[in-house]
């Protein structure tokens, strides 16, 4: 009794009642604008005349290579351009 419900699976819904989708008349209520993620890369500032990395042995360990990469990798930046319409948007004046 106290089981909560599988909530649906959005994209699994749209893409098996895709023929009901398209025909309905509040299409555009139930479909994401595909403009919707902007994906941007910013470039990482090395601070430093030359970028500080381990000795070549320590790159042959998996983790050593995956922190190197991480700090020394563009930023990858992904916004929603619609964001400010969501009605979960927290920014809104209270």
């Amino acid at each position: 009794l106290n089981d909560a419900p599988e909530p649906v699976d959005y994209e699994d819904f749209v893409l098996h009642n895709q023929f009901m989708v398209e025909r309905d008349a509040y299409r555009d209520l139930l479909l994401y604008p595909e403009d919707d993620i902007q994906v941007h890369k910013i470039p990482k500032t090395c601070r430093t005349t030359e970028p500080n990395l381990p000795e070549l042995g320590a790159e042959s360990d998996p983790h050593v290579r995956d922190c190197v990469r991480r700090y020394t990798s563009n930023y990858t930046v992904v916004s929603r351009r619609y964001q400010r319409y969501s009605s979960s948007y927290c920014s809104k004046e209270r």
